[in-house]
Order: structure tokens, then sequence, then C-alpha cells
């Protein structure tokens, strides 16, 4: 390795599984991402959390909390407002029907506030024939926009 080329690697974090008793099963990934299940009433969606090898923080065990208590009010805000102004699958269909079509789910919690968002959604659309990612940001439980990736 050359004197710069070890600035500018990434790290990597060697991958373990821990049990959390808060979380469950956690596995982490190279790149300090924890990844795991949250089940939600009768759903179980994918769950990350930044800051592998580092345990859980309290910020994302409030968070998980409150997204579990607020899943029912959380939902039905987004079903109706999230794509209310702009449909960014071009479908036509209705702010209901562009969040219905949303699929593979993933809830991600930062290690604390320091981003511009609490929380976020990321999940793909089946209208979308793009393929992109969509990332709804969270502040608690009402939303504050989504972008696209891919």
């Amino acid at each position: 390795m050359g004197f710069f080329e070890k600035f500018f690697s990434e790290p990597e974090i060697e991958p373990q599984t821990v049990e959390d008793e808060i979380f469950g099963t956690l596995k982490s990934d190279q790149y300090g991402y924890w990844h795991g299940r949250l089940p939600i009433e009768d759903r179980t969606f994918r769950l990350v959390l930044d800051g592998a090898p580092e345990a859980p923080t309290g910020y994302q065990i409030r968070h998980r909390e409150m997204i579990i208590e607020n899943w029912p009010l959380i939902v039905a805000n987004l079903r109706h407002t999230l794509f209310a102004e702009d449909d960014p699958t071009d479908s036509g269909k209705s702010p209901a029907e562009v969040f219905a079509a949303l699929h593979k789910l993933v809830i991600r919690i930062p290690q604390d506030s320091g981003f511009e968002f609490d929380w976020a959604i990321e999940a793909r659309n089946k209208l979308d024939k793009g393929e992109r990612v969509f990332v709804i940001n969270m502040f608690g439980a009402e939303h504050k926009g989504y972008s696209t990736q891919g």
C-alpha cells in the first residue's frame, strides 16, 4: 500500500453477529452497518443501523420504539401525502396507489440526529421502470420528502 492509499482507502470492519437484547440478531458488514429485522404488527422489515461494530445507541433504541408505536399513523400519513405533489413513477396513479407499490422496505436509523433526517425508509417501487431506490426522510412520525437513488 502506497503512502496516500492508506488515507483514502475505506476501513474494513470484520463482520460479526451479535445478539442484542432490544434489536435481536444483528450482523455487521465491512462498512459499519448493522443488519437485522424489525417486526411491526404482522410484517417484518429489514433494518439497518449505522455504527457497527459499536453497540446500538440510545438514539436508535428510542427511534425503534417510536416507529413501532406510531407505525399505523406513519403509514396513513405516507399513503395520502408522500406523492401528493408529484408522481415520480409517471404512472398517473393516486398517491395511495404509488405508495402501495413500494416494496422491499428497509428502515434505516442513524447513530444520532446529526443527519438531515431522524430515520429513513428505503424502498423500491413496482411502478418505477428505472428501478430506483426511493429514500423517504422521516422526522419522527412525519416525512419531509423523498429522494431517489439510481
